[in-house]
């Protein structure tokens, strides 16, 4: 990846610091449920995004202790990604009162077009690579992540998990 090449390039032991950001995860994971629930998910989304921005800005920047520090949150924006978005997708979808059958539809086209974006931004980072050098794909990423922080803020609504009778979300465990 475009990140191996960076780090190979600062002179930087690839490994190590990728492996941090999964030891991150794995430590801060435990957490990153009830703190989604607890906040609400379009803030998480934005805060993932605003992470995930300075993530990839401080990456261009051949200083150890801010890659140390990009890796870390690193882990913890994986968190986010990975439990964010669809649990405001389903949450949203059942409050609208859709047909849970189109559910199933949505999340599968969710998988499909994710695998998309995968090749076709791995296409325009190799681009921006070749025209801007190691650091283009992550300024390109700072570009893409800034926009999608735009439309969560100007299209999501706030949710907070099940507000259906009888279903216990982590949030109101948490007395909120």
């Amino acid at each position: 990846t475009h990140l191996y090449v960076l780090y190979e390039g600062y002179g930087y032991s690839v490994a190590s610091l990728y492996c941090l950001g999964f030891v991150t995860g794995a430590f801060t994971s435990p957490f990153i449920g009830p703190l989604v629930d607890k906040v609400g998910r379009k803030r998480s989304a934005m805060l993932y995004c605003a992470l995930e921005m300075m993530i990839n800005y401080l990456e261009q920047m051949p200083h150890f202790m801010g890659l140390i520090v990009a890796r870390m949150v690193g882990g913890i924006t994986t968190n986010l990604l990975f439990s964010v978005f669809e649990t405001w997708l389903v949450t949203e979808h059942r409050r609208r009162g859709f047909a849970e059958e189109k559910l199933e539809t949505i999340l599968r086209d969710s998988v499909i077009a994710s695998n998309l974006a995968a090749i076709v931004s791995g296409w325009i980072a190799h681009v921006l690579a070749a025209k801007y050098g190691p650091v283009g794909p992550f300024e390109g990423a700072v570009t893409c992540t800034a926009i999608a922080l735009v439309l969560v803020a100007l299209a999501w609504t706030e949710n907070y998990g099940s507000e259906s009778p009888g279903t216990k979300s982590v949030r109101s465990y948490m007395g909120t």
